[in-house]
């Protein structure tokens, strides 16, 4: 193999070993509202933009499951407090990736207790 064959290997090589990332088109996040949805038992469910989020109301606090995107973390917040009056104390996020991991900064202090999975790729 010339050093020209070796080069083009090397550059294809290293172009299929990069992972993948799936674009989606985010909204005008203005224009995004939250809704919630009562299951009963003071478990609600929150729909927004892309995943929805669960949580559960309880007197030790607040449980969410996943959070959304950060630019929607005041909407969510507004939309937990028409539910109560408690703070987030825990949150767990079933996928890791930058922009829902970002929410956890604008989340009021004292922050709540992140459990999360492992983050894409570090499986």
């Amino acid at each position: 193999m010339g050093l020209s064959k070796i080069s083009l290997f090397i550059v294809i090589a290293l172009a299929l070993a990069m992972p993948v990332r799936a674009q989606i088109e985010l909204p005008d996040w203005d224009s995004v509202e939250i809704t919630t949805v009562d299951l009963g038992s003071h478990i609600t469910m929150l729909q927004g933009f892309g995943s929805n989020i669960g949580a559960y109301t309880g007197p030790g606090g607040v449980f969410l499951v996943d959070n959304e995107y950060a630019p929607l973390s005041a909407k969510i917040m507004a939309a937990l407090g028409e539910l109560t009056e408690s703070k987030v104390r825990f949150v767990i996020n079933t996928h890791c990736i930058g922009i829902i991991v970002a929410v956890m900064k604008t989340l009021p202090k004292p922050g709540p207790l992140l459990l999360p999975r492992k983050i894409h790729g570090a499986y």
